[in-house]
């Protein structure tokens, strides 16, 4: 049941949600009223999506992206239940909200292990953020940076080249603690480059996309499943450039697509398809006779009303008369 929670002066310029986009930061105000009185809720995008963006004009808001980015700054930890269920919990719930008489928990609590250790990783995130964003080196001079993180304040700092660097290390040591505090940050970077040496790409680069969309597979698939459908793309020629095309389609966004793909290269590790003869790249031309003889459209092709006669019954046109 929706609860009524209070919301402090100091969220609005807190640095962490202040480095999120404005959808996210009302998501994250929304899992306050539809979590248990101890910062819980189900990790349900499409729920969440229906609870805090019911109107018409926000069909196109993306939750997924947005928990992801939460969970990236820290505001948001995930985990499992011992039945395998996602749950999302709220660290610092107990601390901006007063609950006078908490009822039971509805969902499985995490452990106090795991929040400890999340907790320990956001704080180094943000002890190093804070220095950063504080002291800047210019002409050899050290300065005090008292400006809040805000949007005007990227507006107005917007080309100074100093402010790049800070968003990146930032950003990067976020995702990196944060991950790894979640349990998956090894896990994306090896499945990421199992998929280098098995594609022999090694000037890929893991960016955030395919970091979402490597953390969104193993919600369903194991590791060892992403692993499994990656070395099952391998050892399809077809889409290891053995096609009519001569291109290969074995990119790490086509495999991790969605449940049916990851399933598909999965099966091909156990049963690979037999290769399929190719002569190398064929023209547009050629392509379309094939598939115009594939459904019977040959150019030339004797018409099946046409009735064969026998020479001596075929009429004789005497053209001499």
């Amino acid at each position: 049941m929706p609860r009524i929670r209070t919301i402090k002066p100091e969220y609005w310029t807190n640095p962490q949600v202040c480095r999120c986009i404005h959808a996210a930061r009302l998501l994250f105000i929304g899992t306050w009223s539809f979590a248990d009185d101890h910062g819980n809720l189900p990790r349900d995008p499409e729920k969440l999506k229906m609870q805090v963006f019911p109107s018409m004009h926000d069909s196109g808001i993306d939750v997924e992206s947005l928990i992801t980015t939460l969970i990236a700054q820290g505001l948001l930890m995930e985990y499992s239940s011992a039945d395998g269920q996602r749950f999302l919990h709220i660290p610092t719930f107990t601390k901006h909200q007063v609950i006078n008489r908490p009822s039971k928990p509805q969902y499985p609590q995490p452990e106090k292990t795991l929040i400890e250790q999340y907790m320990k990783a956001v704080n180094a995130m943000l002890d190093k953020a804070e220095r950063e964003s504080r002291v800047s080196t210019q002409n050899g001079k050290v300065e005090e940076n008292h400006t809040p993180l805000t949007e005007h304040s990227r507006l107005e700092r917007k080309g100074k080249e100093r402010s790049k660097p800070k968003s990146k290390s930032a950003n990067a040591l976020c995702r990196s603690e944060i991950d790894r505090a979640n349990g998956h940050g090894d896990e994306v970077t090896k499945i990421f480059v199992y998929w280098q040496e098995r594609m022999c790409s090694p000037r890929s680069s893991l960016s955030d996309k395919r970091r979402r969309l490597i953390l969104s597979a193993l919600r369903q698939h194991t590791p060892a499943d992403l692993c499994r459908a990656i070395r099952g793309c391998s050892k399809d020629a077809w889409h290891m450039g053995m096609n009519d095309r001569g291109r290969a389609f074995n990119s790490i966004e086509l495999i991790l697509r969605d449940e049916q793909h990851i399933e598909q290269f999965m099966a091909y590790d156990s049963n690979p398809p037999l290769p399929v003869r190719n002569d190398g790249p064929v023209s547009r031309q050629e392509r379309r006779r094939k598939t115009a003889a594939a459904f019977g459209f040959v150019p030339g092709a004797q018409d099946d009303s046409t009735i064969d006669l026998p020479p001596e019954d075929a009429h004789v046109v005497d053209t001499k008369h």
